[in-house]
């Protein structure tokens, strides 16, 4: 996560850049939220 970071900082304008931290740091959430999720609904069938 630390190297996403410094990448945006890196390679995002700075007039762009906390709209797209902010939704890096959305998706990372929603990803882990969402990847709980599924793996439980799964795990019946997959083992």
């Amino acid at each position: 996560m630390p190297l996403c970071i410094a990448m945006v900082g890196d390679m995002v304008p700075l007039q762009h850049r906390q709209l797209t931290l902010s939704r890096l740091v959305a998706f990372t959430l929603a990803g882990q939220i969402a990847g709980s999720s599924v793996s439980g609904l799964l795990e019946p069938y997959l083992g």
